[in-house]
């Protein structure tokens, strides 16, 4: 059994998880280092005690970028497999991990402008962006997704530059235009993932999404104490299924939260944050992420979310874990952020061939995952 005594643990669970999943594609090859990324950014905005996960944080980063950079194509974008042609959603990908990393490693600021450039140049409407198919013809039915994944991706890499900077304005002028497209032309109000997403640029803009957020509350699918949100179609990154509601869910929760931060809030939102959490929460897998690499990373960077405005625990209850009715394992269940990573108990000296109840008790705000063999 793993108890994960706040959300942070998570983050700190994952740096290692993410590296079981498959990394060959460039946006495999981001996302395996973005939990190092968002580790730092968490232990520089939160000032945690040092760890020994921060060198290894700052190893993936310098690993990710170098095989990074194998996947630049001429021009400054960036291609899925390093060869062929760039494209726009690993692109924009790149740009914002590499805007990111650079305050934790050394980046290579032509790269940076390289790809921010190439990616100003692809609007293919006044304000929006769409995908080709393999005879260069535009697909309407992508533009308003990657529209909104890519003013998403500007509006962030504009919080990091100097306000003087070269061809900043330009930059500026494409997230006006990308917000101005959503009002203008006709896309599906009725898929979350696209609304997400939606909301998420505009709300990186600091644009007005109250209407998708309640669109949003409105959209979410009851299961037991949790709630989650579908998808209709596959994610910008080719997810689908059980992963791509994961993802959805993910995306969500952080427009949710990010609304709630600049002060939308309501009973509602709240409770929706409460219940979607809890879904992300259970649905872990064995190796401490979310199945694939974009839904972890998403995850990841909604628990984050969602630690703004808790204050610091520093109680320190307990957690009794209670085998079949009989007392097993105690452990410490501080959300204290001291403790920055997992704990972890074996109850195979309390259980006997057969069916078993597990029962933990006590732990305060802590949950725990329960993997079985045989």
């Amino acid at each position: 059994l793993i108890l994960y005594p706040n959300l942070i643990a998570h983050v700190s669970d994952a740096i290692e998880g993410i590296m079981e999943r498959p990394y060959g594609c460039a946006e495999q090859t981001i996302s395996s280092a973005y939990p190092s990324l968002l580790w730092l950014q968490l232990q520089k905005s939160r000032a945690l005690p040092p760890s020994a996960l921060d060198e290894r944080a700052r190893h993936y980063l310098h690993l990710a970028y170098a095989k990074l950079l194998r996947y630049r194509e001429p021009g400054g974008g960036f291609s899925l497999w390093g060869h062929g042609w760039p494209q726009l959603p690993v692109s924009a990908y790149a740009l914002r991990f590499l805007t990111e990393a650079s305050e934790f490693i050394e980046v290579d600021p032509d790269v940076v402008a390289g790809v921010r450039g190439w990616l100003l140049q692809q609007a293919a409407l006044p304000g929006g962006w769409m995908e080709k198919d393999s005879n260069g013809k535009y697909l309407e039915s992508s533009s308003s997704y990657l529209t909104a994944y890519l003013v998403e991706a500007l509006a962030r890499d504009l919080q990091h530059r100097a306000p003087r900077e070269k061809d900043i304005e330009v930059e500026r002028q494409a997230v006006r235009n990308g917000i101005a497209y959503f009002s203008k032309n006709v896309w599906d109000r009725s898929d979350p993932y696209d609304i997400a997403l939606v909301a998420l640029a505009k709300l990186s803009a600091r644009d007005d999404a109250s209407q998708e957020i309640s669109r949003l509350l409105s959209l979410g699918h009851r299961e037991g104490e949790t709630s989650y949100w579908d998808l209709y179609h596959n994610t910008i990154f080719y997810g689908w299924g059980y992963t791509g509601r994961l993802e959805t869910t993910a995306l969500v929760l952080d427009a949710l939260a990010i609304a709630k931060q600049q002060g939308q809030s309501s009973a509602e939102l709240d409770h929706a944050l409460n219940r979607g959490t809890l879904f992300l929460l259970k649905n872990k897998d064995q190796y401490g992420v979310w199945y694939s690499t974009q839904a972890t990373v998403d995850v990841l960077q909604t628990l984050i979310r969602l630690l703004d405005g808790v204050s610091p625990d520093t109680s320190h209850p307990e957690m009794r874990i209670y085998v079949d009715g009989k007392p097993g394992p105690l452990l410490p269940a501080s959300s204290d952020a001291r403790q920055l990573t997992p704990q972890s108990a074996d109850l195979t000296p309390f259980l006997a061939p057969g069916k078993h109840t597990v029962e933990l008790r006590g732990g305060g705000s802590a949950h725990a995952s329960a993997y079985v063999n045989g």
